[in-house]
Formats: C-alpha cells, structure tokens, sequence
C-alpha cells in the first residue's frame, strides 16, 4: 500500500521488489526477457558462489527476476527533465538489532522517448544467530532503445557474497524484431566471468525466441538456449534447480515449446 502523487512522488510500505528488478528489469533493459524468459536470466558455472537461501548458490544471482524485500518502504520520485531516483529500506525485523538482516536498494533512471537508461544498487544482508552476518551485494546498469520494428537492449551486472569473498559479473546484449503486431522473434547473448575465488569460471550463453501472441495476454512461443562454461566449470543454465540440475560437463542447451499469459 501507499500515496502517490504526482509533485511528490510514489511511497509504499510492504513485500517489495527491489530497484534490480523495478529500475532495470521492468524498465525493458534486460536481454533475458526478449529471447527466452525465465531459463535466459543469469546462472553460470558459480555453485561456489553460495549465495544464502538460494536454491543453487547462484539462481539469478542478480535479482533480475524479482526477489522482494519484505517489510520495506520504498520512495520514487517523480521525473525531472527525464530523470527519476528511488530509495528503499527493508527492516531486518531483528530484536535488539537495527541493522541486522536489513536491506537498502537505490536506483537513478533516465527516459527520453525511445531511448532509457537506469543503474541500480542493492545490499542485502542475511542474519542467522550465533553465526556472521552476509551481505550480498548487486549493482547494475542497463540501457534500451526502440527504433522501427527494433527493440534493442544492454545490460551489466555484478553479484558479490561477503561470506566468501566471491564475485561474478556478467554483460549482455538483446535485439528483438516485430515482423507483425503478433509474430516478434528476439536473441541475446551474456559473458559471464567469477573471480579467483569462483575458479575464475566464466561463460558464454546465447538465447533466441519465437513468440507468436494470441491475444493482448497471451501468447506461444519456441525458444532455445545454449550455455558453455570454461575449462573445469559446470554449465548451470537459469532455473535448472534440482540437485542434479547442473551439467555434468562445460555445455548444457534446453529447447521448449510453451505457452505463456500474464496476469
């Protein structure tokens, strides 16, 4: 819930995303969501990366996906000759603590017709009693524009666990292409790289799709992926989750045929 006005701007309190997810995913900047949607976020060959109450240690390391924060008050303010901010605090909900298990998250965006670009900055901190605190940081900057049937987009991410010492970055690159208002295919490509820390694994992944749109809220869809770690590294694509969802070797690849309906 909150106020909103259009001098002062917009404050909510509640479960929240956070501004990786508001400034840089909801505002078009990342390549993932034109060429594979969920498989296309960030994952790697980074097991070792050991991010707390993570599924794999590094399921979308970077939050892109939308990861709220709860209990938290966000503030955005209204836009100034293109420019906007936004400022949020998660409550750790800690007795005799306040700063343990908070979290703080910051974005500046930009907007000029066709073209945005936004940066984002979110630390979150882990508390479990008798142990050391974590804190896992993420900053981000992406940038999209629209030109004709074009859609294009650039994103850059970077994850750092404080518990370990590691820290991943990635750069990604997305293009979509509307052939018809209901037939768009789109592609991407990201570089992954950990430090020494994570091995110093890296790798490569690229995406493309095919989407075909039934109506405003629904759409099928055919899409590919295809990731190749580094010498060592075990190829993770995003959302292969269970014990054995990594690959056993440097590549893994999916292909699905779905449908897909926004709610």
């Amino acid at each position: 819930m909150g106020l909103v006005n259009d001098r002062l701007g917009q404050f909510t309190l509640g479960n929240q995303y956070d501004f990786m997810t508001d400034s840089l995913f909801a505002s078009g900047n990342d390549p993932a969501n034109v060429s594979g949607h969920f498989y296309a976020f960030r994952a790697g060959p980074f097991q070792k990366l050991a991010l707390p109450q993570n599924p794999t240690g590094a399921f979308d390391w970077d939050r892109m996906t939308g990861v709220s924060l709860n209990d938290s008050v966000k503030y955005q303010s209204p836009v100034f000759g293109g420019f906007s901010a936004g400022a949020m605090y998660g409550f750790g909900n800690v007795s005799g603590s306040i700063g343990a298990g908070n979290a703080t998250s910051f974005a500046l965006n930009y907007a000029a017709n066709s073209f945005g670009a936004n940066a984002a900055y979110t630390n979150v901190k882990y508390y479990t009693a008798g142990s050391p605190q974590v804190s896992v940081r993420n900053r981000g900057l992406g940038v999209h524009y629209r030109f004709g049937a074009w859609f294009t987009n650039a994103l850059f991410t970077t994850v750092h666990n404080s518990a370990n010492g590691c820290s991943v970055y990635e750069g990604s690159v997305g293009a979509q292409y509307r052939f018809t208002p209901a037939l768009t295919t789109g592609a991407s490509y990201m570089y992954m790289k950990g430090n020494s820390v994570v091995d110093n694994n890296r790798a490569h992944q690229v995406a493309a799709i095919v989407d075909y749109s039934l109506s405003t809220r629904t759409s099928v869809y055919v899409m590919g992926l295809y990731q190749r770690a580094s010498s060592g590294g075990l190829a993770q694509i995003n959302g292969m989750n269970s014990a054995k969802g990594a690959s056993s070797g440097q590549t893994q690849a999916i292909a699905r045929v779905g449908l897909h309906t926004h709610f």
